[in-house]
């Protein structure tokens, strides 16, 4: 599913369960007061669209979701989008508070119980008709004042603000006054094998890690005395993975300095993170970018003569510019807080990602099999083909071996431009400075029969499949 339709189902589940909200306000039946018979509503008759404002406090921690058109946004968040999903489980959760038995009328008796207004242990949840910064008397709707523990401990004492009648109710509720318990906050879900790469910009370092075909993950420029740690790369490269915030900022107030880019690719689209330290916290800012422009014109031109799989590639194009346009459009305006365990694989530099090869396991020599695909122009070259189309044909080879398990040797006979191809590509034993230093650079960093992905050195584009 894409991100348009996704966020069009989101929207119609909010539209839903909006109207069965609004619904289920205006369908109870007799209030506790009067007549009070048990399993009755605490609160009734409460519209939908008189709400501007619910604020919740316990003691001197307190959120206030203030209503912008059909949206709740957190004032303590500086104005962040509320979840649609959590305000109508806020909702919903007040409607379902049961008075089962009536305690006492008696004032007196409210400070025992927890539901004095002069507490600060109790919770309080207040509905307003206006903005809470300028509510009095007129402005309340309405309030609930959830106290103690009944003594059957999965119960509390609750009344309204308004009445001085006190119930135990049918159950415990729980209600949060932390700010962040509102937010959408889910910032990124990507799965590992959509991304193609992952760089990582430093003031002191470059570095990226590509996914082949294959799906490992491959750091690029490793010292040949050095190898990589395969955990340390996985954390980084999946680290736009399930990326959450702990809190949010407005970026029009943030007075860190973003010190650091990280850049994640997927085939059509790109997701960019800066990162900031800040008195010992993490923050991030998030940006994305879709296809080029001259890619949407392209996809934009459908012709009749084009077979699915072509309209699939052209949709895909239009989707990824709808998707980042709409990521955008989210979180320009912010700046996130992020916990420090997923900030650690933000920022991981390079020297952790790597490790020395002990002395004793780097061997004097290697033996290894190649194919070469030559070019024009290429040293000692005698081919035709140009350098674009030789590297197209190497990338095909190499899908071929690793994605279709196609025989090396077999390949070798059939595609090199090397000698070596009356051997299956065998070059032998060869020692450290005997071959190019690209060639020699990616052959000693292989296992035993691994195959490299496509390495370019003045004699053309070479995979080499290492064999001792």
């Amino acid at each position: 599913m894409n991100l348009t339709q996704k966020g069009l189902n989101i929207l119609a589940g909010t539209a839903l369960s909006m109207f069965v909200i609004t619904v289920v306000l205006f369908s109870f039946e007799k209030s506790p007061a009067g007549g009070f018979a048990g399993d009755t509503p605490l609160i009734q008759g409460l519209g939908l669209d008189k709400i501007n404002a619910i604020s919740l406090r316990r003691g001197t921690s307190e959120v206030t979701l203030e209503r912008q058109g059909n949206d709740f946004l957190v004032k303590e968040s500086g104005g962040y989008p509320a979840s649609a999903e959590k305000v109508n489980k806020l909702l919903l959760e007040c409607l379902d508070i049961r008075c089962m038995e009536k305690i006492t009328e008696n004032t007196g008796n409210h400070k025992e119980l927890g539901v004095d207004q002069a507490r600060e242990d109790n919770l309080s949840l207040r509905f307003y008709s206006s903005s809470s910064q300028e509510s009095g008397p007129g402005n309340l709707i309405t309030g609930i004042l959830i106290g103690k523990d009944t003594e059957r401990t999965s119960a509390s004492y609750v009344r309204l603000e308004n009445s001085n009648t006190v119930y135990t109710s049918e159950k415990k509720h729980y209600f949060s006054e932390n700010p962040v318990d509102f937010l959408d906050t889910q910032l990124l879900n990507l799965k590992r094998e959509d991304i193609d790469s992952v760089t990582i910009v430093s003031n002191s370092e470059t570095f990226t890690i590509n996914r082949n075909a294959s799906n490992e993950l491959l750091l690029g420029n490793i010292p040949q005395d050095k190898r990589g740690k395969n955990n340390e790369i996985k954390s980084v490269f999946e680290a736009f993975s399930y990326l959450y915030l702990s809190a949010v900022t407005a970026e029009a107030s943030f007075k860190g300095a973003f010190e650091q880019t990280n850049t994640c690719k997927l085939p059509n689209l790109t997701y960019q993170a800066q990162v900031a330290t800040m008195d010992g916290k993490y923050y991030i800012r998030l940006s994305a970018f879709g296809p080029s422009q001259e890619a949407l014109e392209e996809s934009s031109r459908i012709s009749k003569t084009e077979d699915e799989t072509q309209l699939k590639k052209k949709d895909a194009i239009l989707t990824a510019a709808g998707t980042a346009d709409s990521f955008n459009k989210r979180h320009s305006a912010w700046v996130y807080e992020i916990s420090e365990w997923k900030a650690k694989n933000l920022t991981m530099q390079f020297e952790n990602l790597v490790e020395v090869i002990p002395a004793d396991e780097i061997p004097a020599e290697i033996a290894a099999s190649h194919i070469l695909i030559a070019y024009q122009g290429a040293d000692r070259a005698q081919a035709e083909r140009t350098k674009e189309e030789a590297r197209k044909l190497a990338d095909e080879l190499l899908a071929n071996i690793k994605d279709d398990g196609a025989d090396f040797a077999e390949t070798a006979k059939k595609h090199s431009d090397c000698p070596s191809k009356e051997s299956g590509g065998d070059l032998g034993t060869f020692g450290k400075g005997q071959m190019h230093p690209k060639f020699e650079e990616a052959a000693w960093k292989l296992k035993v029969l691994e195959v490299s992905g496509v390495v370019e050195t003045p004699f053309g584009f070479h995979i080499i499949r290492r064999t001792k």
